[in-house]
């Protein structure tokens, strides 16, 4: 799951009514997606959570974090998407950098790897200046 950090309508996610279409508008720590609606692809989660949107800045953060070594140490790259992706739904609460991931090593003992916060990305892109 990913939550909001600025506020934006979603595009994708509209009702259609007579005269157009109404967006559904996300605001500040808002849970993306909304309940109901099926989680967006990969390239549209690239697009909220980088500065490559129309508003040019993320949008979205994701809420958990894997540790950059439980993946660099999967023995393969299935092994890392499984590690990314059987990671639980925490809707009322935020990972932080105390919380912790068990995680089954080698000889299938568990162990407790603590969760960090991957630092937030800025955009490549260059700001537009009002010259002419």
């Amino acid at each position: 799951m990913f939550r909001v950090i600025y506020p934006f309508s979603d595009l994708t996610d509209y009702i259609a009514v007579k005269d157009g279409r109404i967006y559904h508008r996300y605001e500040v720590g808002d849970e993306f997606p909304r309940k109901g609606q099926p989680m967006p692809s990969e390239a549209r989660i690239y697009e909220l959570s980088t500065g490559f949107n129309a508003l040019g800045r993320p949008l979205i953060e994701s809420t958990l974090q894997i540790p950059d070594a439980a993946v660099k140490d999967a023995d393969t790259p299935q092994m890392a998407q499984d590690l990314i992706s059987e990671s639980p739904s925490t809707s009322d609460e935020q990972v932080t950098a105390e919380s912790s991931k068990t995680l089954k090593n080698d000889s299938g003992a568990s162990e407790s790897v603590p969760v960090k916060k991957a630092p937030k990305k800025s955009p490549d892109r260059k700001k537009r200046t009002g010259g002419k």
